[in-house]
């Protein structure tokens, strides 16, 4: 059942993501993935809050968690995630792992992305 729950709040996730594309596309910008970093802002936010409250309330059922954050969150952005990672690090205390976490995302992905173009196109 859980399955289905984080398969609603991924759909959920997706649709508003792609709102967020329309958007960007209907206002003609200038090239510049505003739709991207506006919901990876705003997914951190939603994050930010979702997790203070789990953490200060038990009011919150592991379903509903399921839905809105591994669902719904991970859908509209997976940034979401990897901040939330990174801010439990330096919360334990663990700079350094925070950092190379950073580090690692970013680099590597970049890195895996033109890897995977390059395999493909070959240029």
């Amino acid at each position: 059942m859980n399955f289905l729950w984080v398969g609603v709040g991924g759909f959920l996730g997706a649709i508003c993501r792609y709102c967020f594309y329309l958007v960007e596309r209907s206002m003609g910008t200038s090239g510049f993935p505003w739709a991207t970093l506006t919901v990876n802002i705003v997914g951190c936010f939603l994050a930010g809050i979702l997790f203070a409250k789990v953490e200060t309330s038990s009011l919150f059922s592991n379903t509903f968690v399921l839905v809105s954050s591994v669902g719904f969150l991970g859908a509209f952005t997976t940034f979401s995630a990897f901040s939330l990672d990174v801010l439990q690090l330096i919360k334990s205390g663990y700079i350094l792992a925070a950092l190379l976490n950073i580090a690692a995302n970013v680099l590597l992905g970049i890195y895996a992305v033109w890897f995977g173009h390059r395999l493909i196109v070959g240029v």
